[in-house]
């Protein structure tokens, strides 16, 4: 058993178990954003005569999700290229990060 005062064993910081879930909800997120462009488009091309307020919200909708995925890609070139291996960088909360958390909310309000 390691004691608070024993150095004997180093402790190793696993990054994978850090960055890895990071990564891999960002891919999930940026596959969804294809799927949100994706019945976007085919929105505007199946219902030209929609209402002004309609299309203007679902083009605000798609521009926050675009704005959020765009952060989270930030995020995670901050985190995996950037700051590579800085144990200090984990300590803090890259901004790209805590605003590409708030985005999702603004795309729920306009709805």
């Amino acid at each position: 058993m390691l004691h608070a005062r024993d150095t004997s064993e180093t402790s190793e910081i696993n990054y994978e178990v850090i960055n890895q879930p990071m990564l891999i909800c960002t891919f999930v997120a940026i596959l969804l954003f294809g799927v949100t462009s994706t019945q976007t488009f085919y929105y505007f091309h199946r219902f030209p005569s929609d209402g002004y307020m309609i299309r203007a919200t679902v083009a605000a909708i798609w521009l926050f999700e675009a704005l959020h995925s765009a952060l989270l890609v930030d995020a995670v070139n901050h985190s995996l290229i950037e700051k590579a291996g800085d144990v200090v960088a984990l300590l803090y909360i890259y901004h790209g990060t805590s605003v590409s958390l708030f985005i999702p909310y603004l795309s729920h309000w306009c709805m």
